[in-house]
């Protein structure tokens, strides 16, 4: 899927959610410029996907709502079916990888998510006691280092 297109699959969940979202805080939410929301908006009215309509009795005339289309609706199935499929294909093609790579190093251990971590950070599953053994190796390196930059800085 390309990028425009993620873009606008984004833009049409969180319309579908906050019709009244502003172009300013749809960009903020996006992470793009503003001058680039603007024209992923003018790009899905003019597919039919959304329609914008400014609020009759408001005081600030230019404050519009955005509304998705039934064509709308439709667009937003087909591109999150896309999506789905290419994520699913992108981790049947990691997990063949994954594998590809622990045959090769030889690795036995097993990897989960932690789930303690707010972004789900991996947790590796191994017996660390080699590395320990080898603890004292960068430490002799460290104190070898240090002087010369103190000596520098």
């Amino acid at each position: 899927m390309p990028h425009t297109e993620q873009a606008q699959l984004r833009i049409l969940k969180i319309v579908e959610a906050e019709p009244e979202i502003s172009q300013r805080q749809l960009a903020e939410r996006l992470g793009v410029s503003l001058g680039k929301t603007n024209y992923l908006i003018k790009a899905l009215l003019e597919k039919g996907h959304i329609k914008a309509g400014n609020f009759l009795r408001a005081e600030n005339k230019l404050k519009y709502a955005y509304l998705l289309t039934p064509e709308g609706i439709r667009a937003k199935l087909e591109l999150t079916r896309n999506y789905l499929a290419r994520k699913e294909q992108e981790y049947i093609a990691m997990k063949a990888e994954i594998e590809a790579m622990r045959k090769a190093i030889g690795y036995q251990g097993r990897i989960e998510l932690d789930p303690t971590k707010t972004d789900g950070i991996t947790r590796k599953l191994m017996n660390v006691s080699p590395c320990l053994t080898r603890a004292s190796e960068p430490r002799s390196g460290w104190k070898q280092a240090w002087p010369w930059y103190m000596q520098m800085y």
